[in-house]
């Protein structure tokens, strides 16, 4: 498509009073196509998608605000850091933001002279060259979701209510620990968490979180509130590894967190490697989680490897969850593994049994219709539905 054909349709897109505009390049053109924003967004547009085209227009001196715009996805767009910026100053009533693959930002920040007053749900995907996130001056927003690398900065609302949190970070780096360990401590401490319902994190946040609670007296807990995640209902855990270490988090996290009314737990593990696990450890001996999962009625587990952390996680989960309606295990292998250390005899006959009375069902494939909130940090983006 040739830049005049382009501005032809989004002049009559804003002349026709279009709400909902989407532009997508698939493939890259021999010179850029540019989306010159907010010249093109018409009176009435409420919801804005752009995929792989340039934004211009956003420093001329006749830019006015979109009044109406209320959401806007961006997914390899080329924009840098000061574009942004300017480009969510000129929406005051945003909503919805979603930032997908776009490799020019390193920072993201939303400040109070911004006056996104509104702004309710961000979601931030596979951005490789971001390195701070700063929405502490929006404590409207109300679902956060990010998928990709640690930040050198990390500041979320402390006084905002999360509905729902999706934070998935890729290898450990200890400094970038303490960043996260920061964050969490100041939501602990201010009750942001008391209203979430669904939340998924990966294994580096969960070591995070877990340590927090570890650390934290009976003293500090009863003045914090006790009950964390009081208001918790779906749980969803990406286990980047799976050894004594994280099922230890995974049971300080069941034990102390207070998630009295957990309804749905999904909890993803590694792909298996090649070689089979062997480590120094047997079962994880520690204080099993209380009777905290009475309400739990839904358990999927994914890429469930016979591993034998994986196996007493799974063994706990069917005691403890009296109220359990279904347990899914997801595995490449229908029959255990005959690898060394995993063999724990009672446990595999627990889980047989379990089988053969229609308890737990052992499928090879994905079961569709179980799926988590956040099933796919990057579907608005796949669909350009906001």
């Amino acid at each position: 498509m040739r830049a005049r054909v382009l501005g032809r349709y989004l002049a009559a897109a804003a002349g026709c009073g279009v709400e909902d505009l989407r532009v997508e390049l698939r493939t890259s053109p021999d010179t850029p196509l540019l989306f010159p924003f907010p010249a093109a967004a018409g009176p009435a547009l409420a919801r804005l998608s752009l995929r792989g085209i340039w934004v211009s227009g956003l420093h001329s001196r006749t830019a006015r605000p979109s009044a109406a715009l209320e959401a806007v996805l961006l997914h390899s767009v080329r924009l840098d850091d000061r574009d942004l910026a300017r480009m969510l100053a000129l929406c005051p009533r945003l909503r919805v933001l979603g930032l997908h693959s776009c490799t020019g930002i390193s920072r993201v920040a939303v400040t109070a002279a911004m006056g996104l007053t509104s702004l309710r749900s961000v979601t931030i995907v596979d951005c490789n060259y971001l390195t701070a996130v700063d929405f502490a001056a929006v404590p409207s927003v109300r679902s956060f979701r990010y998928s990709g690398g640690f930040f050198s900065s990390f500041y979320l609302p402390g006084d905002a209510l999360f509905a729902d949190l999706d934070i998935r970070f890729g290898v450990q780096k200890s400094r970038n620990v303490l960043i996260c360990q920061k964050v969490f401590s100041d939501w602990f401490e201010s009750r942001v968490c008391s209203k979430l319902t669904t939340l998924t994190i990966c294994s580096n946040v969960l070591f995070v979180v877990s340590s927090l609670l570890n650390a934290t007296s009976h003293a500090e807990s009863t003045k914090m509130g006790g009950d964390l995640f009081r208001s918790m209902t779906e749980l969803q855990l990406i286990m980047l590894e799976m050894k004594a270490p994280e099922l230890a988090n995974i049971y300080v996290l069941l034990n102390k967190s207070g998630c009295s009314n957990l309804e749905r737990l999904f909890v993803q593990f590694p792909i298996a490697p090649h070689e089979p696990l062997v480590d120094s450890f047997d079962y994880v001996g520690l204080e099993q989680p209380p009777d905290v999962l009475e309400n739990l009625k839904v358990v999927k587990i994914t890429n469930f490897n016979w591993n034998r952390y994986e196996l007493q996680l799974f063994c706990i989960l069917l005691r403890k969850a009296s109220s359990l309606h279904k347990l899914l295990l997801i595995t490449p292998s229908l029959e255990p593994l005959q690898v060394h250390g995993i063999q724990q005899q009672a446990d595999l006959l627990f889980l047989a049994e379990a089988v053969a009375n229609g308890k737990v069902i052992l499928s090879g494939s994905d079961d569709a219709a179980t799926q988590p909130f956040h099933s796919d940090a990057s579907a608005d983006f796949k669909t350009f539905s906001c």
